[in-house]
């Protein structure tokens, strides 16, 4: 979910167009191809750990410019959990947080 600031959300294959996140976008990504977020599409990005190494300490956090966004994972234990998310769209993206039940 971006808070603030905007970003690019894109995939390593062709497959989907870059999407443009902005506050109050709520995105779902389903596992299977890696994807990205950055401030253009293509960027480099980072590793979590290398991204502190590198950031974690130079100012720029407490910028009120600096783009926010909440990001988490999850895993599936079992088959028919893994077999239901496959039914799902690889990528649902909301501008309004609301349509997504979770996200209430």
């Amino acid at each position: 979910m971006f808070v603030r600031g905007r970003g690019w959300l894109w995939f390593d294959d062709d497959s989907e167009s870059p999407m443009e996140l902005s506050p109050g976008d709520v995105t779902l990504v389903r596992g299977g191809p890696d994807h990205y977020i950055g401030h253009e599409p293509g960027a480099d990005c980072l590793e979590p750990e290398e991204f502190r190494a590198h950031h974690g300490r130079d100012g720029r956090s407490d910028d009120p410019q600096a783009t926010v966004f909440l990001c988490g994972a999850y895993r599936f234990s079992g088959t028919s959990a893994a077999a239901c998310s496959m039914r799902y769209p690889r990528c649902c993206h909301s501008r309004q947080p609301s349509a997504i039940p979770c996200a209430t």
